[in-house]
């Protein structure tokens, strides 16, 4: 996320390397803190969570805007009784319900009613399990959820209530059934391509060089779909084993995306912007980005420490020193607004010239992170057919191991997709 990248920059463990105030001894501190793990943490670097229940009613928003698609009897033979209990008929699309489902897909449950001026003539209920599909368009990083006509695994029929209660309509139900199986034809050939394109779920995932995903549907009290994310970057320590429901530590309501990074992502974030020019590559001594500055920034986390957050910082021009410091931070939603506080921080290291602004520097650098944090959070939005779903952060958190956020979906609040 290019909104998180900038904490303060890139990063390393100040107790575990120590730096010399002679520009030789600085030089080789600061090689040495730029290496990085051949093999990056087997652990989740991020993970996000979309409850079902909150995707459904984002459909159910859609499907609120009918669609109906003819379907022509011209062809279909033996249906004399039908043409005199029925007129023209089409197909309308009532629901589409999004599941768990086995290792690495979604079960979609899709109603589809074939109905006349009189109402219901005949209702289908299907069902598939998909796989969800990595999408990467204009720099963005998708995980695609939709029905597949293709992959229809179980289809009932059950005729509408005027065929099932009068003397006349149980002459014409087997008509109704051989209706049914022409009509059948038509809704997967015109009907359910059509769902699959306004119903489909994309996640927008966070900006990190996604490498690849594992997909895991979620039981329990809040059922969801789990996106566990890997990066291409050299992530120290990933995320702890998820809860086996959606509904643990740090999921709001059924309504809440959950999104969560290991602390080592976020400060690994910060060296890809910086090594790709995402985030600003130096900076004077008092913060401010500039192309000829003379302090090179670098981030770590320790997991577990009480000060989880390293920043450090290297002098590269105009002479020669480096200071650290570690940071616990706090975060909190007040309303609209994301409140950060620095509940501790300390002086690890300085050697050289002695900085003054070190403290003073690393509240505004915790504070611009907190700021950008919103925005990354709502970066990972939930699209409907071509439709983004409104959001809004509800809850965020930090902790000695990871950055958490939830993003409230306001299913009301729709807007064209950009």
């Amino acid at each position: 996320m290019r909104e998180l990248l900038v904490i303060a920059a890139v990063g390393t463990a100040a107790s575990s390397v120590a730096c010399g105030g002679p520009c030789k001894e600085v030089a080789a501190a600061r090689a040495t803190l730029s290496q990085r793990p051949a093999v990056a943490a087997e652990a989740p670097h991020a993970r996000v969570r979309v409850p079902f229940a909150a995707a459904n009613r984002a459909i159910a928003e859609v499907l609120a805007d009918e669609v109906a698609v003819p379907v022509p009897l011209g062809r279909i033979g033996r249906l004399g009784v039908v043409r005199r209990l029925v007129g023209d008929v089409e197909a309308v699309p009532r629901s589409v319900r999004l599941g768990p489902a086995g290792p690495g897909r979604v079960r979609v449950d899709v109603t589809i009613e074939v109905r006349d001026g009189r109402g219901v003539v005949l209702t289908f209920d299907a069902h598939a399990e998909v796989a969800p599909v990595l999408e990467r368009a204009d720099g963005d990083v998708f995980l695609g959820v939709g029905l597949d006509p293709r992959r229809i695994e179980g289809v009932e029929l059950e005729v509408g209530p005027r065929f099932t209660t009068t003397v006349r309509g149980l002459l014409a139900a087997r008509a109704v059934e051989e209706l049914g199986e022409e009509a059948w034809k038509v809704v997967r050939a015109k009907v359910l391509p059509r769902v699959e394109s306004l119903t489909r779920m994309r996640v927008r995932l966070p900006d990190v060089p996604v490498e690849r995903v594992v997909v895991t549907s979620v039981d329990g009290a809040v059922p969801a779909v789990d996106i566990a994310i890997m990066t291409s970057l050299p992530v120290r320590a990933g995320l702890a084993p998820a809860s086996s429901d959606a509904a643990g530590d740090g999921v709001v309501d059924a309504d809440a995306v959950d999104v969560r990074l290991a602390g080592s992502t976020v400060a690994e974030l910060a060296n890809w912007a910086i090594a790709t020019g995402r985030a600003p590559q130096r900076y004077t001594r008092k913060l401010e980005p500039r192309a000829n500055g003379d302090y090179v920034p670098l981030l770590d986390w320790r997991p577990g420490h009480a000060r989880p957050l390293v920043v450090s910082i290297f002098q590269v021009a105009r002479g020669c020193s480096c200071f650290s410091a570690g940071v616990r931070a706090r975060v909190e939603v007040r309303g609209d607004d994301v409140i950060g506080t620095i509940e501790e921080r300390r002086l690890e290291l300085a050697l050289g010239p002695p900085h003054l602004e070190t403290l003073a520097w690393l509240k505004d650098a915790v504070d611009r992170s907190i700021r950008r944090s919103k925005r990354a959070a709502a970066h990972t939005e939930l699209r409907i057919g071509d439709r983004v779903v409104g959001a809004r952060l509800v809850d965020a958190d930090v902790d000695r191991d990871e950055l958490h956020v939830a993003v409230h979906l306001a299913v009301g609040r729709r807007v064209a997709a950009r």
